[in-house]
């Protein structure tokens, strides 16, 4: 059967396995050339011969959107503020009425070209197209089946790397740093994150009971064992147990007083590097984690320090490895 077009819409009807007759959405006549009708068409009649074709391409965009964050529970607050972002702007594109099996392909690269054309970075643009890619996979592998393909399987979601500029935190900028905290808790996150490379999160979830002289015990926040949710041990630098035996002593909780509002605890934080007189970085305590696990991957093995660091070696060598100066010198010096 040949697409036809229908209230502005190409669509195709076919006859189902059980005799009955079923209409495909194909999208917008407008956006979507009778060349590529015709390709969504004979892919659906694939998926119809093969039994594979989808029950629910009818769904409205909007509703399936809350069906899968509503089975993503074991999302941190983070990660979900982050993806709803990618389907906000997809709704926004698309409209929430908008059948999810009658996106195409074509209407999917022609969104992340617009996303890219609105200013966006590169990769802004395909973290928002993975999120969104994620979501049609989901929709494809749902029993039963949404839709039978991804109308985003062709479209650019990986991160590529970009040269970065990595700002280096020295034991005299961090102790500036320290000595320039309004209260215990601050000087504990900023020494748990340096020294221990613990993610914001980790340091303020942590107690005195997870602590000991040589390790630190960082604990999933869910049940659900993910990369950022999984229980590990940290060792403990002589330097950063001296530094947790003060604060313990003080009375305070690890990271106690330190900001819940993001607003304001970056307001803070960035307080308390121009009282250090450290010049300012980009991503504060992201970037003392970065500092840590360079030093640590000139020293140990990079499986171990993959483990303390929580995550695997393959996003180690990508984001965090780089060579230092003392790695310059040493080859220029003709030094092992």
């Amino acid at each position: 059967m040949k697409p036809r077009i229908e209230n502005g819409y190409w669509r195709v009807r076919l006859t189902m396995p059980d005799g009955t007759r079923k209409s495909f959405g194909l999208g917008h006549s407008d956006r979507v050339s009778p060349t590529e009708a015709g390709r969504q068409a004979k892919a659906i009649m694939r998926d119809v011969l093969l039994g594979r074709v989808a029950t629910g391409t009818d769904t409205p965009l909007s509703k399936w959107r809350d069906s899968y964050l509503a089975s993503k529970g074991e999302w941190s607050h983070l990660t979900r503020e982050d993806v709803e972002k990618s389907l906000d702007k997809l709704i926004d594109h698309f409209g929430k009425d908008r059948r999810i099996g009658s996106i195409t392909s074509t209407e999917a690269e022609a969104f992340a070209a617009e996303l890219l054309a609105s200013g966006l970075a590169k990769n802004t643009v395909r973290k928002h197209c993975r999120n969104i890619k994620a979501m049609f996979q989901a929709a494809v592998d749902a029993e039963p089946q949404v839709i039978a393909s991804s109308p985003f399987r062709r479209v650019a979601s990986s991160v590529v790397s970009t040269p970065k500029d990595w700002a280096t935190v020295t034991e005299a900028d961090l102790q500036a740093i320290l000595d320039a905290c309004p209260n215990p808790g601050y000087k504990a996150l900023f020494a748990l994150c340096r020294l221990a490379g613990l993610r914001r999160s980790e340091a303020v979830a942590l107690r005195w009971e997870h602590v000991t002289p040589e390790r630190i015990a960082v604990y999933p926040r869910s049940d659900t064992e993910g990369t950022k949710q999984r229980y590990r041990e940290v060792p403990v630098q002589p330097k950063l147990a001296a530094i947790l035996a003060n604060i313990s002593r003080s009375g305070y909780g690890p990271c106690d007083g330190v900001e819940e509002d993001k607003a304001a605890f970056y307001r803070v934080l960035t307080g308390i590097l121009s009282a250090a007189k450290v010049q300012q970085y980009a991503k504060p305590l992201h970037t003392l984690r970065k500092n840590l696990e360079t030093e640590w991957l000139s020293k140990y093995p990079m499986s171990k320090v993959a483990h303390w660091l929580g995550h695997s070696p393959t996003v180690a060598m990508k984001h965090y490895d780089r060579p230092e100066e003392k790695d310059f010198d040493m080859v220029a010096k003709g030094k092992p």
